[in-house]
């Protein structure tokens, strides 16, 4: 029975992933599509650059195939780091496009703020496991030197 459990589970995580690459098939195709919109958005905002929010039009079709681009990139490769950036640019683009007054500008600052404290602390304990795995190998290199063990 716990046999056919772990098979069942083993299976069921298998199409898990499939369904995850294709979900990202699907927004890599998104993705192409928004960015081939921006190119008539880019003659737009030119041809309106004078007029008040045609910016912030512009930006507001960058920042979604920005964000499509990092949610991508968070379901290829899950990672704190990924997440972070995806959260981080989602937050400027609500800081920017929505106009928030200025406790909420406070608050998404703070928040994207914390978000970059958690990136470099997770970088950090990233390097301390990378310089103690090197230590680990240091050691074992030196393990393979003949030891003279001498009985007291």
């Amino acid at each position: 029975m716990v046999i056919f459990l772990d098979k069942l589970r083993k299976a069921l995580c298998n199409i898990c992933d499939v369904m995850e690459l294709v979900m990202a098939l699907f927004v890599v195709i998104g993705i192409v599509i928004a960015t081939i919109a921006i190119i008539p958005a880019v003659e737009e905002f030119w041809n309106t650059r004078m007029d008040k929010g045609s910016l912030i039009k512009f930006l507001d079709i960058v920042f979604m195939v920005v964000i499509g681009i990092e949610f991508l990139k968070m379901l290829c490769k899950p990672s704190a780091v990924n997440i972070i950036e995806a959260l981080v640019f989602v937050s400027a683009r609500h800081l920017i496009m929505q106009s928030p007054n200025a406790i909420d500008t406070l608050l998404f600052i703070i928040g994207i703020c914390i978000l970059f404290v958690f990136q470099k602390f997770m970088e950090e304990k990233k390097s301390d496991e990378n310089s103690i795995l090197k230590k680990i190998r240091e050691m074992l290199r030196n393990s393979d030197k003949k030891i003279d063990i001498k009985d007291e």
